[in-house]
């Protein structure tokens, strides 16, 4: 209430001083008050300071060119705004962090020096803003008629118009701004990548981009062996990359990664929309035909791969061992080619190949994996007279969805591949087994280490012949161990397949697996015609076989329920299982 009879007091006053004065409201002055301070007065009645409380910047942070032209301006005015809007001191100080890379003036136009970055800061009273600023060059690449390697802070743009070789320098950062990088067009054959990185590289995605290899045996992107190429971009910058024809057989490049015989270092995807596709024996991301790969880490954007004949859509390719694979975020979406998996290992005949371990973490990251024939969706690929394998595959959190291809495991080995413990310990999971793999766990006549489900919602499937969880057909696969009190497991055997166990066996093969042990959580198991619903398959010959099973009284309830001629907990048809323990019955339904 003071501060409206204090507003109306001096309404009155000015009202008063305008009756006394007589003149046109036009007035500059009257008595000894100015209208703007009479005015001031009405937002201000105690007359006192009216401190600063912010102040901000049109631009967060800005690039500029060294060549300076119109598209790509060497200098821009940056306005400030400072609040309240009747501060008593409304000025405004610039200053740069580096005035060697970018100057700034009293009306905040930054201007160009040279390659770099600098801060710049607006102050008022005392708050306050900056924005970050780099300086690089700008490059047309319809005027680039000649090799080029291009250095920090270089920035690219437009249609190349000619055949020439673009490398990224050593340590160097990149910016690819609407690139039409097309070695599939009428530029013709040339014997390297549409893009290749000399050493450690970093390319920032701006706009949409297309890079395409030149040589029939070379990637879209390369980066060699030992080095580590960093792709970064906003979700709405966009990156297709591919060998020069994904639908030639000669082609045998990765999209981002190696070339055919060509190893390649290690790929970290931190941001952007990437499509890439592999060539030929070649993954989507990783080792292109018969070449090695490092790591692959994918911790944000949407990554959408595919990979060649006989390739990953992120890993190995044929015959090409991989590193590590993790993704901590973002959306993935990966298929593998005929025989390659969907994330991990791929074809492989006469050599013994290997992916690292894959590891999947995040709250907010989703992932779908689709194997190629014969394939896991995550996991190891399919071999033919050798070791198509994978390390461990751990499961912290997310949503994965995981489908094999024909006889390969949704999450685990392709057939006759090898895999290591599978663990999963939170997030969503769907897993879905192919014609003869399991839904987690072996893939047919494939081997996978012990499996343990310590937390999250898990539904895991076969489509015949595999366990939900546990073996494929003759498939072999270590213990497997659930616990924790929220967790939930569905678990559906294919014919012949037990819901957790062993699947069905076929002459002259057994198909194998551990001890079964459930600790806690809440279980649903269903085991496939002919299938124990927590126990074994379906043994026409030689035997299906499962260890030990103990359900201990810490769950919170068990379901199992059995096919034709099977036993709920225990035997399927003619299968061969340990002792069964259970200790509160009360928490076990058997169907």
């Amino acid at each position: 209430m003071k501060r409206v009879q204090s507003t109306l007091s001096v309404a009155m006053r000015l009202l008063v001083s305008v009756m006394i004065c007589g003149s046109a409201v036009v007035f500059t002055s009257c008595g000894e008050n100015t209208l703007e301070e009479i005015l001031g007065a009405i937002d201000n009645p105690s007359g006192s300071t009216v401190a600063v409380t912010g102040i901000t910047l049109n631009k967060a942070s800005l690039r500029l060119y060294m060549n300076n032209t119109e598209t790509m301006p060497g200098s821009v005015l940056l306005t400030a705004a400072v609040y309240p809007d009747n501060a008593t001191d409304q000025s405004v100080t610039w200053s740069s962090s580096d005035e060697t890379k970018a100057t700034v003036d009293e009306t905040g136009k930054v201007t160009a020096v040279a390659k770099g970055t600098a801060t710049i800061t607006a102050k008022a009273g005392d708050k306050t803003v900056t924005c970050e600023v780099t300086i690089g060059r700008g490059i047309d690449l319809s005027t680039v008629t000649t090799d080029s390697e291009f250095e920090d802070y270089d920035e690219l743009t437009g249609t190349l118009g000619t055949k020439v070789k673009i490398s990224i320098a050593d340590g160097a950062t990149v910016t690819l701004r609407d690139v039409d990088l097309n070695g599939n067009g009428a530029l013709g054959w040339a014997n390297y990548a549409g893009i290749t990185c000399i050493g450690d590289a970093t390319i920032i995605l701006k706009g949409t981009n297309s890079v395409r290899g030149f040589g029939s045996y070379h990637p879209g992107i390369f980066i060699p062996s030992g080095k580590t190429l960093t792709i970064q971009g906003a979700d709405t910058d966009k990156l297709t990359a591919a060998p020069k024809d994904v639908n030639d057989g000669d082609c045998k490049g990765a999209g981002i990664g190696g070339g055919y015989d060509m190893s390649c270092g290690n790929i970290v995807i931190e941001g952007g929309d990437i499509t890439a596709k592999g060539g030929n024996f070649a993954a989507g991301i990783g080792g292109g035909g018969l070449g090695h790969c490092g790591s692959i880490t994918i911790s944000g954007g949407k990554v959408n791969t595919r990979g060649g004949n006989c390739g990953a859509g992120i890993g190995c390719s044929r015959r090409g061992n991989c590193g590590d694979i993790t993704i901590s975020g973002g959306t993935v979406e990966a298929k593998g080619g005929t025989d390659g998996a969907g994330i991990g290992g791929a074809f492989n005949d006469g050599f013994a190949r290997q992916c690292g371990n894959i590891i999947i973490r995040g709250d907010n990251t989703k992932v779908t994996a689709v194997g190629g024939s014969s394939s896991a969706g995550i996991g190891s690929g399919s071999i033919n007279g050798s070791t198509s394998s994978c390390g461990t595959i751990t499961i912290y959190g997310g949503t994965v969805e995981a489908s094999g291809g024909t006889d390969g495991a949704g999450i685990g080995s392709g057939r006759e591949g090898e895999c290591g413990k599978i663990t999963i310990s939170g997030g969503t999971v769907e897993a879905t087994g192919g014609t003869e793999g399991s839904g987690i766990g072996s893939g047919r006549e494939g081997e996978c280490g012990k499996i343990t489900i310590s937390g999250g919602v898990v539904k895991a499937s076969s489509a015949r012949c595999g366990a939900g969880i546990g073996c494929g057909l003759i498939g072999v696969c270590g213990d497997i161990e659930i616990s924790g009190d929220n967790t939930k497991v569905t678990a559906v055997g294919g014919n012949g397949g037990a819901g957790i166990g062993s699947g069905q066996s076929e002459y002259p093969k057994d198909s194998r697996c551990g001890h079964i042990t459930i600790l806690g959580g809440t279980v649903d198991a269903k085991g496939g015609d002919q299938g124990a619903g927590i126990g074994t398959g379906y043994a026409p010959s030689p035997s299906s076989i499962c260890g030990a099973i103990n359900i201990t009284s810490g769950v919170t309830s068990v379901t199992a329920t059995k096919g034709s001629d099977a036993e709920s907990i225990g035997r399927g048809y003619s299968g061969d299982c340990g002792t069964v323990t259970i200790e509160d019955e009360e928490k076990v339904t058997q169907n």
